[in-house]
Protein backbone atom coordinates (compact mmCIF):
# COMPACT_ATOMS: atom_id res chain seq x y z
CA UNK A 1 0.00 0.00 0.00
CA UNK A 2 1.45 3.19 -1.15
CA UNK A 3 0.36 7.51 -0.53
CA UNK A 4 1.64 8.99 -3.24
CA UNK A 5 5.02 9.60 -2.97
CA UNK A 6 5.40 7.54 0.14
CA UNK A 7 5.61 3.64 0.72
CA UNK A 8 4.50 2.32 3.91
CA UNK A 9 7.13 0.03 5.50
CA UNK A 10 5.67 -1.11 8.59
CA UNK A 11 2.89 -0.55 11.57
CA UNK A 12 3.62 1.81 13.62
CA UNK A 13 0.25 1.32 15.81
CA UNK A 14 -3.29 1.31 15.87
CA UNK A 15 -5.60 3.97 17.10
CA UNK A 16 -9.12 4.36 17.27
CA UNK A 17 -8.99 6.29 14.20
CA UNK A 18 -7.25 4.98 12.07
CA UNK A 19 -3.10 3.00 11.94
CA UNK A 20 -0.17 4.34 11.93
CA UNK A 21 2.32 3.33 9.48
CA UNK A 22 6.73 4.28 9.43
CA UNK A 23 6.81 5.27 5.92
CA UNK A 24 9.50 6.06 3.57
CA UNK A 25 9.31 9.39 1.36
CA UNK A 26 10.02 7.66 -2.07
CA UNK A 27 13.35 10.02 -4.02
CA UNK A 28 14.04 11.74 -0.78
CA UNK A 29 14.52 8.51 1.56
CA UNK A 30 13.24 10.82 4.09
CA UNK A 31 11.04 8.73 6.80
CA UNK A 32 8.10 9.91 7.64
CA UNK A 33 4.49 8.86 9.41
CA UNK A 34 1.82 7.53 7.57
CA UNK A 35 -1.82 7.69 9.28
CA UNK A 36 -4.45 5.84 7.39
CA UNK A 37 -8.19 5.84 8.19
CA UNK A 38 -9.33 2.39 9.50
CA UNK A 39 -11.50 0.40 6.68
CA UNK A 40 -13.80 -0.41 9.42
CA UNK A 41 -15.03 2.80 9.99
CA UNK A 42 -15.61 3.73 5.99
CA UNK A 43 -17.44 0.78 6.26
CA UNK A 44 -20.34 2.17 8.68
CA UNK A 45 -23.41 3.68 8.98
CA UNK A 46 -21.36 7.51 10.65
CA UNK A 47 -19.52 7.05 7.03
CA UNK A 48 -19.70 10.45 5.77
CA UNK A 49 -19.71 11.92 9.35
CA UNK A 50 -16.06 10.39 9.91
CA UNK A 51 -15.00 11.56 6.50
CA UNK A 52 -15.77 14.62 7.08
CA UNK A 53 -14.14 14.73 10.50
CA UNK A 54 -11.25 13.23 8.78
CA UNK A 55 -11.46 16.86 6.52
CA UNK A 56 -11.36 18.76 9.47
CA UNK A 57 -8.70 17.20 10.80
CA UNK A 58 -6.56 17.41 7.69
CA UNK A 59 -7.31 21.20 7.75
CA UNK A 60 -7.05 22.06 11.11
CA UNK A 61 -2.95 20.02 11.04
CA UNK A 62 -2.43 21.72 7.49
CA UNK A 63 -2.81 25.27 8.44
CA UNK A 64 -0.53 24.86 11.74
CA UNK A 65 2.81 25.92 11.77
CA UNK A 66 4.98 25.73 14.91
CA UNK A 67 8.54 24.72 15.91
CA UNK A 68 7.13 22.29 18.52
CA UNK A 69 4.47 20.75 16.25
CA UNK A 70 4.83 17.26 14.10
CA UNK A 71 4.78 19.14 10.75
CA UNK A 72 2.52 17.10 7.91
CA UNK A 73 3.82 16.94 4.61
CA UNK A 74 0.65 16.22 2.62
CA UNK A 75 -2.63 14.87 2.47
CA UNK A 76 -3.97 12.29 -0.27
CA UNK A 77 -5.50 8.54 -0.66
CA UNK A 78 -3.62 5.80 -0.26
CA UNK A 79 -3.45 3.29 -3.58
CA UNK A 80 -6.67 1.17 -2.13
CA UNK A 81 -8.60 4.36 -1.59
CA UNK A 82 -8.30 4.86 2.18
CA UNK A 83 -7.69 8.48 3.08
CA UNK A 84 -4.48 8.93 4.60
CA UNK A 85 -1.94 11.40 5.68
CA UNK A 86 1.54 12.32 5.58
CA UNK A 87 3.69 13.71 8.43
CA UNK A 88 7.39 13.94 10.18
CA UNK A 89 8.74 11.34 11.93
CA UNK A 90 10.23 12.09 15.17
CA UNK A 91 13.25 10.11 16.53
CA UNK A 92 12.69 10.54 19.77
CA UNK A 93 10.49 8.87 22.83
CA UNK A 94 7.28 9.73 24.20
CA UNK A 95 6.80 11.68 27.52
CA UNK A 96 5.07 8.63 28.74
CA UNK A 97 8.85 6.70 28.32
CA UNK A 98 10.16 9.37 30.05
CA UNK A 99 7.90 9.55 32.90
CA UNK A 100 7.74 5.59 33.48
CA UNK A 101 11.89 5.95 33.90
CA UNK A 102 11.63 7.86 36.78
CA UNK A 103 9.71 5.13 38.71
CA UNK A 104 7.34 6.77 40.75
CA UNK A 105 9.90 10.01 41.36
CA UNK A 106 9.09 13.37 40.72
CA UNK A 107 10.46 15.55 37.63
CA UNK A 108 13.91 17.95 38.70
CA UNK A 109 12.37 20.82 38.03
CA UNK A 110 15.34 21.96 35.92
CA UNK A 111 13.76 19.42 33.64
CA UNK A 112 9.74 20.31 34.41
CA UNK A 113 10.01 23.71 33.42
CA UNK A 114 11.62 24.12 30.22
CA UNK A 115 9.84 20.77 28.70
CA UNK A 116 6.35 22.38 30.34
CA UNK A 117 7.10 25.90 28.79
CA UNK A 118 7.30 24.38 25.26
CA UNK A 119 3.96 22.12 25.75
CA UNK A 120 2.01 25.58 26.75
CA UNK A 121 3.75 27.86 24.15
CA UNK A 122 2.59 25.21 21.33
CA UNK A 123 -0.99 24.94 23.16
CA UNK A 124 -1.44 28.50 22.80
CA UNK A 125 -0.63 28.26 19.06
CA UNK A 126 -3.00 25.60 18.51
CA UNK A 127 -5.62 27.74 20.78
CA UNK A 128 -4.77 30.86 18.55
CA UNK A 129 -6.08 29.10 15.73
CA UNK A 130 -9.31 28.45 16.99
CA UNK A 131 -8.17 24.48 17.40
CA UNK A 132 -7.90 22.20 20.16
CA UNK A 133 -5.98 19.58 20.34
CA UNK A 134 -8.46 16.92 22.39
CA UNK A 135 -5.91 14.25 23.45
CA UNK A 136 -3.41 15.92 25.63
CA UNK A 137 -2.23 12.74 27.04
CA UNK A 138 1.81 11.02 27.58
CA UNK A 139 1.46 9.27 24.35
CA UNK A 140 1.11 12.15 22.39
CA UNK A 141 3.79 14.77 23.22
CA UNK A 142 7.35 13.50 21.80
CA UNK A 143 10.61 14.42 23.14
CA UNK A 144 13.68 14.65 20.85
CA UNK A 145 16.79 16.83 20.41
CA UNK A 146 16.96 19.82 18.05
CA UNK A 147 19.98 20.76 15.76
CA UNK A 148 21.88 22.02 19.12
CA UNK A 149 21.29 18.87 21.16
CA UNK A 150 18.65 20.90 23.03
CA UNK A 151 15.65 18.99 23.96
CA UNK A 152 12.95 20.04 21.81
CA UNK A 153 9.22 19.13 22.62
CA UNK A 154 6.75 17.95 19.93
CA UNK A 155 3.39 17.89 20.05
CA UNK A 156 1.56 14.83 17.99
CA UNK A 157 -1.93 13.18 16.76
CA UNK A 158 -4.61 15.75 15.74
CA UNK A 159 -6.30 11.99 15.93
CA UNK A 160 -9.32 13.99 17.76
CA UNK A 161 -8.58 17.68 17.43
CA UNK A 162 -11.17 19.41 15.89
CA UNK A 163 -11.74 22.92 14.77
CA UNK A 164 -14.35 24.79 17.38
CA UNK A 165 -17.12 25.49 15.09
CA UNK A 166 -17.41 21.55 14.45
CA UNK A 167 -18.31 18.91 16.56
CA UNK A 168 -18.59 15.04 17.19
CA UNK A 169 -19.83 13.65 20.44
CA UNK A 170 -18.71 10.18 18.52
CA UNK A 171 -15.26 11.25 18.66
CA UNK A 172 -14.80 13.54 22.01
CA UNK A 173 -13.26 11.63 24.38
CA UNK A 174 -9.50 11.28 24.37
CA UNK A 175 -7.59 9.71 26.46
CA UNK A 176 -9.31 8.58 29.98
CA UNK A 177 -7.37 9.91 32.91
CA UNK A 178 -6.41 12.94 30.60
CA UNK A 179 -9.47 13.76 29.27
CA UNK A 180 -11.53 15.97 30.81
CA UNK A 181 -15.24 14.98 32.25
CA UNK A 182 -17.00 17.20 29.70
CA UNK A 183 -15.49 15.35 26.65
CA UNK A 184 -17.58 12.31 27.86
CA UNK A 185 -20.13 14.35 27.51
CA UNK A 186 -19.51 15.19 24.13
CA UNK A 187 -18.55 18.84 25.07
CA UNK A 188 -14.89 19.31 24.11
CA UNK A 189 -13.76 22.88 24.01
CA UNK A 190 -9.97 24.60 24.47
CA UNK A 191 -10.04 24.54 28.43
CA UNK A 192 -10.84 20.75 27.75
CA UNK A 193 -6.58 20.67 26.61
CA UNK A 194 -5.73 22.80 30.35
CA UNK A 195 -7.02 19.33 32.21
CA UNK A 196 -4.99 17.37 29.94
CA UNK A 197 -2.58 19.77 30.92
CA UNK A 198 -3.18 19.25 34.51
CA UNK A 199 -2.77 15.35 34.21
CA UNK A 200 1.05 15.88 32.68
CA UNK A 201 1.74 18.13 35.40
CA UNK A 202 0.56 15.96 38.01
CA UNK A 203 2.62 12.94 36.75
CA UNK A 204 5.70 14.86 36.38
CA UNK A 205 5.35 17.03 40.05
CA UNK A 206 3.77 13.75 41.91
CA UNK A 207 5.60 11.08 39.91
CA UNK A 208 2.81 9.42 39.85
CA UNK A 209 -0.15 9.37 37.11
CA UNK A 210 -3.30 11.15 38.38
CA UNK A 211 -5.35 7.90 38.28
CA UNK A 212 -2.84 5.42 39.49
CA UNK A 213 -4.75 2.41 40.32
CA UNK A 214 -8.15 2.77 39.15
CA UNK A 215 -8.69 -0.04 36.80
CA UNK A 216 -9.24 2.06 33.27
CA UNK A 217 -13.00 0.81 32.99
CA UNK A 218 -13.84 2.55 36.07
CA UNK A 219 -11.82 5.63 34.81
CA UNK A 220 -14.24 7.91 33.51
CA UNK A 221 -16.63 7.21 36.47
CA UNK A 222 -14.36 8.30 38.94
CA UNK A 223 -13.27 11.84 36.93
CA UNK A 224 -17.28 12.51 36.85
CA UNK A 225 -17.55 11.82 40.41
CA UNK A 226 -14.95 14.66 40.94
CA UNK A 227 -16.08 18.23 42.91
CA UNK A 228 -12.68 19.58 43.17
CA UNK A 229 -9.71 18.75 41.07
CA UNK A 230 -7.44 16.15 42.72
CA UNK A 231 -4.43 17.53 45.35
CA UNK A 232 -1.23 16.81 44.36
CA UNK A 233 0.16 17.37 48.37
CA UNK A 234 -1.90 14.03 48.87
CA UNK A 235 0.65 12.07 47.03
CA UNK A 236 3.67 14.42 47.13
CA UNK A 237 3.56 16.88 50.11
CA UNK A 238 7.02 18.16 48.38
CA UNK A 239 4.86 19.70 45.57
CA UNK A 240 5.79 23.50 45.69
CA UNK A 241 2.56 25.10 46.91
CA UNK A 242 1.57 27.27 44.16
CA UNK A 243 2.23 24.37 41.37
CA UNK A 244 0.24 22.49 43.23
CA UNK A 245 -2.69 25.01 43.22
CA UNK A 246 -2.17 25.62 39.50
CA UNK A 247 -2.55 21.35 39.12
CA UNK A 248 -5.07 21.44 41.36
CA UNK A 249 -6.89 24.34 39.11
CA UNK A 250 -5.94 22.56 35.94
CA UNK A 251 -7.92 19.37 37.12
CA UNK A 252 -10.83 21.29 37.98
CA UNK A 253 -14.11 19.42 36.96
CA UNK A 254 -15.72 22.96 36.00
CA UNK A 255 -14.55 24.00 32.72
CA UNK A 256 -14.50 27.69 33.78
CA UNK A 257 -12.47 27.16 36.73
CA UNK A 258 -9.66 26.49 35.44
CA UNK A 259 -6.34 28.43 34.80
CA UNK A 260 -4.97 30.08 31.60
CA UNK A 261 -2.10 29.02 29.43
CA UNK A 262 -0.66 32.56 30.94
CA UNK A 263 -0.86 31.42 34.57
CA UNK A 264 0.88 28.10 33.86
CA UNK A 265 4.01 29.92 32.87
CA UNK A 266 3.98 32.53 35.11
CA UNK A 267 3.67 29.57 37.76
CA UNK A 268 6.22 27.72 35.88
CA UNK A 269 8.86 30.89 35.94
CA UNK A 270 8.34 31.12 39.43
CA UNK A 271 9.67 27.96 40.45
CA UNK A 272 13.06 29.10 38.54
CA UNK A 273 13.27 32.36 39.00
CA UNK A 274 14.98 33.19 42.46
CA UNK A 275 13.08 34.93 45.88
CA UNK A 276 9.93 34.71 43.41
CA UNK A 277 6.73 33.95 45.17
CA UNK A 278 4.07 32.00 43.63
CA UNK A 279 0.91 34.49 42.54
CA UNK A 280 -2.65 34.13 41.83
CA UNK A 281 -4.34 36.26 39.37
CA UNK A 282 -7.94 34.81 39.53
CA UNK A 283 -10.65 36.26 41.45
CA UNK A 284 -13.52 33.77 42.63
CA UNK A 285 -16.68 34.96 42.78
CA UNK A 286 -19.18 33.59 44.96
CA UNK A 287 -22.48 34.00 42.89
CA UNK A 288 -26.27 34.13 42.96
CA UNK A 289 -29.68 34.48 41.25
CA UNK A 290 -29.14 38.22 41.36
CA UNK A 291 -25.76 37.51 38.93
CA UNK A 292 -22.84 39.74 40.09
CA UNK A 293 -20.04 38.45 37.91
CA UNK A 294 -20.82 40.56 34.59
CA UNK A 295 -20.27 44.05 37.11
CA UNK A 296 -17.53 42.90 38.55
CA UNK A 297 -15.77 41.17 35.79
CA UNK A 298 -16.24 43.74 33.58
CA UNK A 299 -14.44 46.42 36.58
CA UNK A 300 -11.41 44.08 36.12
CA UNK A 301 -11.29 42.55 33.00
CA UNK A 302 -8.25 45.55 32.12
CA UNK A 303 -6.13 44.21 34.77
CA UNK A 304 -5.73 41.06 33.44
CA UNK A 305 -7.63 39.34 36.27
CA UNK A 306 -9.47 35.91 35.10
CA UNK A 307 -13.17 35.53 36.64
CA UNK A 308 -14.06 32.15 38.03
CA UNK A 309 -17.70 32.10 38.94
CA UNK A 310 -19.45 29.47 41.48
CA UNK A 311 -22.80 29.02 43.31
CA UNK A 312 -21.37 26.75 46.08
CA UNK A 313 -19.76 28.76 48.62
CA UNK A 314 -17.51 25.60 49.32
CA UNK A 315 -15.39 25.80 46.31
CA UNK A 316 -13.80 28.83 47.58
CA UNK A 317 -12.66 27.50 51.10
CA UNK A 318 -11.40 24.25 49.60
CA UNK A 319 -9.18 26.57 46.57
CA UNK A 320 -6.01 26.81 48.68
CA UNK A 321 -4.08 29.81 46.37
CA UNK A 322 -5.97 29.32 43.57
CA UNK A 323 -7.91 32.79 43.95
CA UNK A 324 -5.91 36.17 44.42
CA UNK A 325 -9.60 37.86 45.87
CA UNK A 326 -13.09 35.99 46.51
CA UNK A 327 -16.08 38.37 45.66
CA UNK A 328 -18.89 37.44 47.57
CA UNK A 329 -22.74 38.07 46.25
CA UNK A 330 -24.72 40.23 49.38
CA UNK A 331 -27.97 38.84 48.20
CA UNK A 332 -27.10 35.18 49.21
CA UNK A 333 -29.30 33.61 51.72
CA UNK A 334 -28.35 30.03 52.48
CA UNK A 335 -25.93 30.51 53.56
CA UNK A 336 -26.21 34.43 53.96
CA UNK A 337 -22.94 36.10 52.42
CA UNK A 338 -22.24 37.79 55.78
CA UNK A 339 -21.71 34.52 56.85
CA UNK A 340 -19.65 33.32 53.94
CA UNK A 341 -17.31 36.40 54.86
CA UNK A 342 -17.15 34.90 58.28
CA UNK A 343 -16.16 31.80 57.46
CA UNK A 344 -13.48 33.07 54.46
CA UNK A 345 -11.67 35.63 56.73
CA UNK A 346 -11.06 33.26 59.34
CA UNK A 347 -10.03 29.77 57.34
CA UNK A 348 -8.43 32.22 54.86
CA UNK A 349 -7.22 35.45 56.25
CA UNK A 350 -4.96 36.49 54.05
CA UNK A 351 -6.85 36.44 50.99
CA UNK A 352 -9.21 39.34 50.11
CA UNK A 353 -13.05 39.05 50.63
CA UNK A 354 -15.33 41.65 49.62
CA UNK A 355 -18.95 41.62 49.92
CA UNK A 356 -20.93 43.15 46.47
CA UNK A 357 -24.57 44.36 46.39
CA UNK A 358 -26.16 45.77 43.52
CA UNK A 359 -28.34 48.59 42.98
CA UNK A 360 -30.13 50.49 46.60
CA UNK A 361 -32.00 47.34 48.03
CA UNK A 362 -31.71 46.98 51.52
CA UNK A 363 -28.53 44.39 52.35
CA UNK A 364 -28.36 42.06 55.54
CA UNK A 365 -24.55 43.38 55.99
CA UNK A 366 -24.66 41.02 59.14
CA UNK A 367 -21.11 41.87 60.93
CA UNK A 368 -19.58 41.92 57.06
CA UNK A 369 -16.76 44.98 58.43
CA UNK A 370 -17.25 47.95 56.08
CA UNK A 371 -13.86 47.80 54.17
CA UNK A 372 -15.53 44.70 52.98
CA UNK A 373 -18.61 45.97 51.80
CA UNK A 374 -19.24 47.18 48.42
CA UNK A 375 -22.18 48.75 46.50
CA UNK A 376 -22.62 48.61 42.67
CA UNK A 377 -22.53 51.30 40.70
CA UNK A 378 -21.08 53.95 42.81
CA UNK A 379 -18.49 51.77 44.82
CA UNK A 380 -16.85 50.34 41.45
CA UNK A 381 -14.10 52.12 42.28
CA UNK A 382 -13.65 49.50 45.02
CA UNK A 383 -13.18 46.75 42.46
CA UNK A 384 -10.95 48.88 40.06
CA UNK A 385 -8.48 49.32 42.93
CA UNK A 386 -8.59 45.95 44.28
CA UNK A 387 -7.49 45.53 40.07
CA UNK A 388 -4.80 47.80 40.19
CA UNK A 389 -3.54 45.74 43.55
CA UNK A 390 -3.48 42.42 42.15
CA UNK A 391 -1.74 43.39 38.79
CA UNK A 392 1.10 45.05 40.81
CA UNK A 393 1.36 41.81 43.01
CA UNK A 394 2.07 40.62 39.81
CA UNK A 395 4.63 43.22 38.37
CA UNK A 396 6.59 42.80 41.50
CA UNK A 397 5.94 39.66 43.40
CA UNK A 398 9.51 39.38 45.50
CA UNK A 399 7.69 42.49 47.11
CA UNK A 400 5.50 40.65 49.40
CA UNK A 401 4.43 43.79 51.44
CA UNK A 402 2.97 45.46 48.46
CA UNK A 403 1.01 42.62 47.84
CA UNK A 404 -1.28 43.09 50.92
CA UNK A 405 -4.09 45.37 50.33
CA UNK A 406 -3.92 48.10 52.52
CA UNK A 407 -6.81 50.18 54.27
CA UNK A 408 -6.80 54.19 54.58
CA UNK A 409 -10.24 55.69 56.02
CA UNK A 410 -11.78 51.72 55.22
CA UNK A 411 -11.25 51.71 51.38
CA UNK A 412 -8.81 49.09 50.14
CA UNK A 413 -5.68 50.86 48.62
CA UNK A 414 -4.20 50.42 45.32
CA UNK A 415 -0.47 51.22 43.90
CA UNK A 416 -0.45 55.31 43.95
CA UNK A 417 -3.86 55.98 43.11
CA UNK A 418 -6.10 56.07 46.56
CA UNK A 419 -9.27 57.61 47.58
CA UNK A 420 -7.05 60.23 48.80
CA UNK A 421 -5.48 61.10 45.74
CA UNK A 422 -3.14 63.81 46.18
CA UNK A 423 -2.48 63.30 49.55
CA UNK A 424 0.80 61.55 51.03
CA UNK A 425 0.58 58.33 53.18
CA UNK A 426 2.83 58.66 56.42
CA UNK A 427 4.59 55.63 57.48
CA UNK A 428 1.47 54.53 59.39
CA UNK A 429 -0.64 54.65 56.25
CA UNK A 430 -2.61 57.70 57.11
CA UNK A 431 -2.93 60.92 54.78
CA UNK A 432 -1.05 64.23 55.96
CA UNK A 433 -1.22 67.56 54.60
CA UNK A 434 1.03 69.55 56.56
CA UNK A 435 1.05 69.45 60.09
CA UNK A 436 -2.60 68.66 60.85
CA UNK A 437 -5.77 68.13 59.44
CA UNK A 438 -6.84 70.06 56.68
CA UNK A 439 -9.61 72.91 56.87
CA UNK A 440 -12.08 70.66 54.43
CA UNK A 441 -11.76 67.56 56.38
CA UNK A 442 -12.91 69.40 59.42
CA UNK A 443 -15.76 71.13 57.86
CA UNK A 444 -16.49 67.58 56.52
CA UNK A 445 -16.20 66.27 60.21
CA UNK A 446 -18.16 68.80 61.84
CA UNK A 447 -21.15 69.00 59.34
CA UNK A 448 -21.56 65.34 59.04
CA UNK A 449 -23.55 64.37 61.78
CA UNK A 450 -26.03 66.96 61.29
CA UNK A 451 -26.78 65.91 57.62
CA UNK A 452 -26.91 62.55 58.12
CA UNK A 453 -29.82 63.23 60.59
CA UNK A 454 -31.61 65.33 58.29
CA UNK A 455 -30.89 62.86 55.54
CA UNK A 456 -32.92 60.04 57.54
CA UNK A 457 -35.75 62.56 57.98
CA UNK A 458 -35.69 63.91 54.14
CA UNK A 459 -36.02 59.97 53.25
CA UNK A 460 -38.84 60.02 50.48
CA UNK A 461 -38.53 63.99 50.32
CA UNK A 462 -37.62 65.93 47.95
CA UNK A 463 -34.81 67.97 49.31
CA UNK A 464 -32.93 64.18 50.15
CA UNK A 465 -30.74 64.95 46.54
CA UNK A 466 -30.30 68.27 47.23
CA UNK A 467 -28.80 67.29 50.75
CA UNK A 468 -26.89 64.12 49.19
CA UNK A 469 -25.32 66.77 47.27
CA UNK A 470 -23.93 68.61 49.67
CA UNK A 471 -22.62 65.95 51.74
CA UNK A 472 -20.89 64.82 48.30
CA UNK A 473 -19.17 67.86 48.16
CA UNK A 474 -18.21 68.28 51.92
CA UNK A 475 -17.09 64.74 51.11
CA UNK A 476 -14.67 65.28 47.93
CA UNK A 477 -13.41 68.40 49.09
CA UNK A 478 -12.03 66.54 51.93
CA UNK A 479 -11.06 63.67 49.79
CA UNK A 480 -13.14 60.94 51.77
CA UNK A 481 -14.17 58.98 48.76
CA UNK A 482 -16.57 56.39 50.35
CA UNK A 483 -18.52 59.27 51.65
CA UNK A 484 -18.90 60.77 48.16
CA UNK A 485 -19.32 57.69 46.35
CA UNK A 486 -22.38 57.08 47.96
CA UNK A 487 -23.62 60.71 48.83
CA UNK A 488 -23.73 61.01 44.91
CA UNK A 489 -25.51 57.67 44.11
CA UNK A 490 -28.12 58.65 46.79
CA UNK A 491 -28.17 62.01 44.86
CA UNK A 492 -28.76 60.61 41.43
CA UNK A 493 -31.14 57.94 42.15
CA UNK A 494 -33.28 60.46 44.31
CA UNK A 495 -33.53 63.13 40.91
CA UNK A 496 -34.98 60.29 38.34
CA UNK A 497 -37.19 58.99 41.02
CA UNK A 498 -35.56 55.41 41.27
CA UNK A 499 -34.94 55.71 45.17
CA UNK A 500 -38.03 54.18 46.62
CA UNK A 501 -36.37 53.27 49.49
CA UNK A 502 -33.06 54.98 50.31
CA UNK A 503 -32.95 53.42 54.22
CA UNK A 504 -30.45 51.24 53.41
CA UNK A 505 -28.26 53.11 51.42
CA UNK A 506 -28.12 56.15 54.51
CA UNK A 507 -27.11 53.45 56.74
CA UNK A 508 -24.13 52.35 54.28
CA UNK A 509 -23.27 56.35 54.21
CA UNK A 510 -23.62 56.85 58.06
CA UNK A 511 -20.91 53.34 58.28
CA UNK A 512 -18.65 55.45 55.97
CA UNK A 513 -18.51 58.30 57.66
CA UNK A 514 -17.68 56.41 60.91
CA UNK A 515 -15.17 54.15 59.07
CA UNK A 516 -13.54 57.31 57.76
CA UNK A 517 -13.51 59.29 61.31
CA UNK A 518 -11.99 55.81 62.82
CA UNK A 519 -9.35 54.96 59.99
CA UNK A 520 -8.11 59.17 60.30
CA UNK A 521 -7.73 58.28 64.28
CA UNK A 522 -5.99 55.75 63.74
CA UNK A 523 -8.53 53.08 64.82
CA UNK A 524 -10.64 50.55 62.92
Amino acid sequence: MELGGFRLVRVLGEGGFGTAYLAEQLGLGRLAVVKVLRRALLESPRRDAILARFDTEVRAATRLQHPNLCTVYTVDRTSDGAPAVAMEFIDGEILRSRLERLAGHPMAVAELVPLFRQLVGVVRAVHAQRIRHGDLSPNNVMLTMDHDGQRLVKLVDFGIASLLDSSDADFAAGTPGYSAPEQFRGETTTASDLFGLGALLYWAATGHELFAGVAPEDIVAETNRWQLGANPHDVNPDVPAGLAALIRGLLDPAPGMRPSLDEILEELDALVTPHAKSVARRVLIVDGAEAIAPQVGAQLAPYGVRIAVTGDPRRATRSEGEFAAIVVNASLTAPRAGAIHAHLAEFLPDVPVLVVALGTAPVAWDDVPFRDRVRLPGGGYRLIELGETLRARRAAPTHAAAAAVSQTDGVPLATARTYLSGSQPTAAGHPTTGSGPTAAYESFLGAMPELLLELEAASGAPELPRLAERISGLARAARVREVEALATMIAALGDTGDLTDPTSLIADLSAAFIQSVRARAGLR
